[in-house]
């Protein structure tokens, strides 16, 4: 087993696994996400609406309809339950890492890259829909002033 650092010009691998909790902008996405997918939350007492999140965040109303448009695809497109923690958790999970990584991408008009990010999670006749919505997302939180930054990763490659 080889652990390796990745560099922000690499693109998302299905495997990849970030260590770190969210920070900034990210955790604005990231929190609306978790409220979008569990509402409730024991250790957060109580309910959170993810519109909440993103207006308390000063995005736009097409912020709000991206988002429930992407979150909506991906119930229904990917095969397997998202990997999408609590509200309350620490840690991101992997399709947490690869939406907030293909919104960044998106952002900064990767869109190769962006689009790849999504391989190997969204089936292949979905991706262009998903790649679509996302796209839409990442351009409408960047008109709200919520840039995604690219994140350093652990990468770790079995062979």
């Amino acid at each position: 087993m080889f652990v390796t650092k990745r560099t922000t010009s690499d693109s998302a691998l299905a495997d990849d696994t970030d260590h770190g909790g969210p920070h900034g902008p990210d955790s604005v996405v990231l929190a609306a996400m978790r409220a979008w997918l569990r509402p409730d939350c024991d250790a957060m007492r109580g309910r959170c609406a993810w519109r909440d999140v993103l207006l308390a965040s000063g995005a736009t109303a097409d912020t709000f309809t991206h988002l429930d448009t992407l979150m909506r695809s991906l119930t229904i497109v990917v095969a397997r339950p998202l990997d999408i923690r609590c509200r309350c958790c620490t840690h991101l999970g992997k399709d947490e890492e690869a939406l907030l990584h293909g919104i960044s991408l998106f952002q900064r008009k990767r869109v190769h890259e962006a689009v790849w990010n999504l391989a190997g999670w969204v089936s292949l006749p979905a991706a262009s829909g998903v790649a679509k919505t996302l796209r839409r997302l990442a351009e409408a939180l960047a008109e709200s002033g919520i840039e995604v930054p690219i994140r350093e990763r652990s990468v770790v490659y079995m062979h």
